[in-house]
């Protein structure tokens, strides 16, 4: 499971880093629309999520999610996988300002397509 971080199961107790963990794998998902060090939402096998497991336990984490379209949700995503969260009230937090970001640029989107809808309708 590549949602599952190996530090969770650890003596095979439940901790909130699993939760935060996961998360970070969905936030990764949602905005990439692939698996993290693959090219698509497409895993065929158990050795795919073991290599990705594996890259993710030596500290190697995919960093597609671009820091110039995402950069709060970014670093949400790298704290996740990193378990630098202390919290999830933390996590919340950068998630709302990554939020709050991401609707701006939608904002911005809507009327540049907008105007660009006008005028092929008028031409």
């Amino acid at each position: 499971m590549v949602w599952v971080t190996s530090r969770a199961w650890l003596g095979g107790t439940f901790i909130a880093d699993q939760d935060r963990y996961a998360f970070g794998i969905a936030l990764f998902v949602l905005l990439t629309l692939g698996w993290p060090h693959t090219p698509s939402l497409q895993i065929d096998t158990d050795e795919e999520v073991d290599a990705i497991y594996e890259r993710h336990e030596v500290g190697d984490f995919d960093t597609s999610v671009a820091d110039k379209d995402f950069p709060i949700l970014a670093k949400v995503i790298q704290k996740c996988w990193q378990l630098e969260y202390q919290s999830t009230d933390e996590l919340l937090a950068d998630v709302q300002l990554g939020h709050k970001a991401c609707s701006k640029l939608c904002e911005k989107l809507y009327w540049l397509f907008r105007v660009a809808d006008d005028h092929y309708l008028r031409s």
